[in-house]
């Protein structure tokens, strides 16, 4: 069974397009798009940048979800 990427289930809760968070965010609708079929996995700038669009919805586990759990979390500040 293939479960929705976290991303995908944010967006389509939000009604956001992957052109409009890949704006956001300033990537390509591909870079999303390839996230979010797990073809790729977001660089630590853009795991910050999405987590500050999402306002706390998101976690850093939900965007690289094979990172061991000690990883620590990018500073949001960073994405600023």
């Amino acid at each position: 069974m293939d479960t929705k990427h976290p991303l995908t289930a944010w967006r389509d809760k939000h009604g956001i397009t992957q052109a409009e968070l890949a704006q956001r965010v300033n990537v390509s609708r591909w870079t999303i798009n390839s996230i979010e079929n797990r073809n790729r996995n977001a660089s630590r700038d853009l795991i910050a940048a999405l987590l500050k669009v999402s306002g706390g919805d998101l976690a850093f586990s939900d965007l690289l979800p094979d990172a061991p759990s000690e990883v620590p979390a990018p500073s949001l500040e960073a994405a600023s």
